[in-house]
């Protein structure tokens, strides 16, 4: 695994993850757990929903894309999460549907008093369509010691 820190960083760079796919079974088991709505959960009711059929609860998406971005290659040096700014469903995503998610480094620039990139981060299925867009804000480690911070991110494009 290539660990990447800010000074090693570039406008550019992209690192990827994935796919991780989804059955029928995982999205069902998900969503009585965490977020037990009919269309998640049983596959007559989701037929008569506005999606037609099962979807995956937008908890789920998230939670993988959460797990994809700790298999990125190279992998960046983030300390932790700090929030979403902006987090957007784009398109459902449906038992079978495999999820791949790419992070490019967008601009690099000061942040307070530490150092802060921007990335663009998408997951997508594999049917190359969008199931979301993320604007996360993380703690980025720089060389071996400072605590610094990752900046706004941008959705990069199918």
């Amino acid at each position: 695994m290539t660990n990447l820190y800010f000074e090693e960083l570039q406008i550019g760079i992209r690192s990827a993850a994935g796919p991780y796919s989804l059955s029928k079974e995982e999205i069902i088991r998900f969503a009585k757990q965490y977020d037990p709505i009919p269309r998640h959960i049983d596959e007559e009711l989701a037929a008569l929903s506005v999606f037609g059929g099962l979807t995956a609860s937008g908890s789920h998406t998230f939670a993988i894309y959460i797990l994809l971005s700790g298999q990125l290659q190279p992998h960046f040096q983030v300390l932790m999460g700090l929030g979403w700014e902006e987090l957007k469903l784009t398109n459902p995503v449906r038992p079978g549907d495999a999820l791949d998610l790419e992070m490019t480094v967008l601009e690099l620039r000061p942040y307070l008093t530490g150092e802060s990139f921007a990335t663009g981060t998408c997951c997508a299925i594999k049917s190359a369509r969008r199931c979301w867009n993320a604007f996360p804000r993380f703690s980025l480690r720089g060389g071996r010691t400072r605590m610094l911070l990752l900046g706004n991110v941008r959705c990069w494009h199918l």
